[in-house]
């Protein structure tokens, strides 16, 4: 048998990764229905591994490498000196209302622009709606 890495076969690999992009996608879910139940609105991407929410005047963004935790970024209007956001928490496999309302409310770090132009959900939308294929998180309820 072939091997591909680390002394695993190809297939053994490939169940690791569809396990670890599972957990993702969960850690996701898990996110979005807690911001959904804070009252926010939710947006995931179509494959599930990011998205970001919104108060109605300003966008946090979620997602990140890692299979057990995301990362949350902040976002204003892209400009060649200061780009398009800032992170503002790493590696989080939890939010809080208090979290969420925080990083909502963050100020963009000293070094952007004095007055950076916040990204809306439109703005957001309009930008990286067709690449991500966003969709409206909504919780489902079971009886």
């Amino acid at each position: 048998m072939y091997k591909c890495a680390y002394n695993y076969s190809c297939l053994e690999l490939f169940r690791v990764f569809l396990g670890a992009n599972s957990i993702k996608k969960q850690l996701i879910q898990h996110i979005a229905s807690k911001l959904h139940d804070y009252g926010f609105d939710v947006y995931i991407s179509k494959d599930e591994r990011y998205g970001f929410y919104t108060n109605g005047r300003r966008v946090v963004s979620f997602g990140g490498q890692w299979n057990f935790s995301v990362d949350f970024s902040g976002n204003y209007v892209p400009s060649i000196t200061n780009g398009s956001g800032w992170q503002i928490a790493t590696e989080k496999a939890d939010i809080t209302q208090e979290q969420a309302d925080q990083y909502i409310n963050t100020q963009a770090p000293y070094w952007t622009d004095k007055n950076p132009t916040y990204t809306t959900p439109e703005q957001y939308l309009k930008t990286y709606g067709n690449s991500s294929g966003f969709t409206k998180f909504n919780q489902e309820v079971t009886a």
